[in-house]
């Protein structure tokens, strides 16, 4: 059985992250998006007066491509909370280019869901050592052994 992050876990995961990994998590933790569209993200994606994220990428093993069925192509409304989110992240990758998250160590895109679990997982011990996977909007991220 998965058991989501509880409301404290996602407050205590964001205070341990770095400031410039928090927008990102919370992203994340609002919109409930696989890891793969979270990487494949882009910026031209994001209706800001409907408030909305077209999702119609997905990135495997640093390709981004296509969803794997028609079903995978969706609108999710970002909540109060996301969109602080993407608005912290913009004066830090919009200029960059068309993706949204970067890996803040080396302002590079993700290349891998493993990439983002090993950093956020190998940080000065004060985040817990679970990978973020979420499946579906309304499951949040849960936690899982790095």
């Amino acid at each position: 059985m998965v058991t989501p992050f509880s409301a404290a876990e996602r407050e205590a995961i964001l205070k341990a992250c770095r400031p410039d990994e928090q927008p990102m998590l919370q992203f994340w933790f609002e919109t409930g998006l696989r890891p793969g569209e979270l990487q494949a993200l882009q910026w031209s994606h994001i209706d800001w007066k409907r408030a909305i994220v077209r999702i119609e990428l997905n990135q495997v093993a640093g390709v981004i491509k296509g969803p794997k069925t028609a079903a995978g192509i969706r609108d999710v409304e970002l909540s109060a909370e996301a969109l602080p989110a993407l608005r912290a992240q913009r004066p830090i990758s919009e200029l960059k280019g068309e993706r949204i998250w970067l890996n803040p160590r080396t302002s590079e895109p993700w290349s891998t869901d493993a990439q983002i679990r090993k950093t956020l997982c190998n940080q000065s011990a004060n985040v817990p050592r679970w990978s973020i996977a979420t499946y579906t909007k309304s499951v949040t991220p849960m936690p899982r052994p790095c």
